[in-house]
């Protein structure tokens, strides 16, 4: 709102609570319950909060001609862990090994797949690192996997690679280029590397191969707006781990001095129509 206002653009805050949305023989409308609604282009800002009525919006508004950053086609996909890995893979970039399961008899399958523990298993919907856990044996967590399979939603399962043989990025991408990025260093006695959970940021300057790699992940995803969480293992592999569509900038303004919401508002401006 601060960077919209500074480069002279008029931005209004919006909860999709206070929109309703309508079609009959007239066609598709979308109306507010205190004032006429009307806009040149929609940024779309919910994250893990995203609920049905919110995605169903964001499809309504796009098919009244509005556009909207980012689509709904591509929150769907990057909403879930396991469908970006799925997208990311088919187009050429590299991922950790996972699996995805729905209950005991096919974790404990690809638990044997993955080579056993120790694993990193994580909510396909997880965000800032929470829902994300280590499981260092099965039985000591069991309780835990049990709530977690129970739900119907699936469980991811990853390979673990431990901190010390890894390196962990976070890169901003908006449009076709890398804003700016920061690598990520895990507190003491953690395994992840998030910000929200007290890591460690440092300002990083991304070689080709990295800022390249980040970009084609986000269009891979159709994500016009994105944050890349990249590892570069101890032999120089680069892996994407997770590609986010309401990426938060505040530690990653902190650590670069990168005003990062204006280069959004400028990418966000161009395309009104």
């Amino acid at each position: 709102m601060e960077a919209a206002r500074a480069l002279n653009h008029e931005a209004i805050l919006v909860h999709p609570g206070r929109l309703f949305m309508g079609v009959d023989d007239q066609g598709l409308s979308i109306d507010h319950l205190r004032r006429h609604f009307q806009a040149d282009v929609i940024l779309t800002r919910l994250g893990a909060s995203i609920k049905e009525y919110g995605l169903t919006m964001i499809r309504h508004l796009e098919l009244l001609g509005i556009p909207v950053i980012n689509n709904y086609r591509s929150i769907l996909l990057a909403r879930n862990k396991f469908l970006s890995l799925q997208t990311l893979f088919k187009n050429g970039v590299s991922i950790p090994e996972s699996a995805y399961a729905s209950n005991w008899s096919n974790f404990e399958k690809a638990v044997a797949k993955l080579g056993g523990c120790p694993l990193v298993i994580k909510t396909p919907g997880t965000r800032q690192g929470r829902g994300v856990f280590l499981i260092k044996a099965i039985e000591k967590h069991r309780p835990l996997l049990n709530s977690l399979l129970g739900g119907g939603k699936g469980l991811l399962i990853q390979r673990f690679i431990p901190p010390e043989m890894r390196r962990d990025f976070r890169i901003m991408v908006v449009g076709k280029r890398v804003v700016e990025a920061m690598s990520l260093i895990p507190r003491k006695g953690d395994f992840r590397a998030n910000i929200h959970l007290k890591g460690r940021a440092e300002k990083v300057l991304l070689n080709k191969a990295m800022s390249s790699l980040a970009v084609r992940s986000a269009k891979a995803l159709g994500l016009a707006i994105s944050g890349v969480d990249m590892i570069e293992e101890d032999d120089g592999m680069l892996r994407v781990v997770d590609v986010n569509y309401a990426p938060g900038f505040k530690g990653l303004e902190r650590c670069t001095g990168k005003d990062v919401a204006i280069e959004i508002i400028k990418y966000v401006t161009r395309l009104k129509g």
